[in-house]
């Protein structure tokens, strides 16, 4: 669906994810084609430490080869899912940009070793969002663990590796 709004960025995302369709979910991330800004991912804290340099050149290839693989590595009778808390903040920068701030979970029913390869992902993601010649994508990404649990961050990284 064409991201004429803010909002129909992370439906779309977690469309994206669920139908492992990796060109749709690349569409929700900021590309320099076309004026636009560049996308930048900043992971936990924690995991940044954990993972020295793995996150200090990602860009959208890496986000690219990282959910190809994740997408390849999950059985076509499981599932990937994404569930979005009640809007945390939403802040109108300008008309053009606006940040959301949303608690996840990300539950990935992949085939690899869970010790290794989290299953499951919870944490609050800070999306900076962008409007590109009439449509809206991230191009900001910051994430924060919940707790002890695993976030998004070290599932890209265990991914990303």
């Amino acid at each position: 669906m064409p991201a004429t709004q803010p909002e129909i960025v992370l439906s779309n995302l977690k469309s994206a994810i669920a139908e492992r369709n990796l060109e749709n979910y690349m569409k929700c991330l900021a590309d320099t084609v076309g004026g636009g800004k560049s996308f930048r991912f900043i992971p936990d804290p924690t995991t940044q430490v954990q993972n020295p340099g793995l996150f200090a050149h990602w860009n959208l290839e890496s986000e690219k080869r990282t959910m190809n693989y994740l997408f390849s590595q999950v059985p076509k009778d499981s599932t990937i899912s994404l569930v979005f808390g009640l809007l945390t903040e939403q802040t109108y920068v300008n008309r053009d940009t606006t940040v959301f701030i949303r608690d996840y979970t990300l539950e990935i029913h992949h085939s690899l070793n869970p010790e290794q390869y989290p299953r499951e992902a919870v944490g609050r993601a800070e999306f900076h969002l962008c409007q590109v010649q009439g449509e809206w994508v991230i191009f900001s990404w910051s994430d924060r663990r919940s707790g002890n649990q695993p976030s998004w961050s070290d599932v890209k990284a265990s991914f990303g590796k």
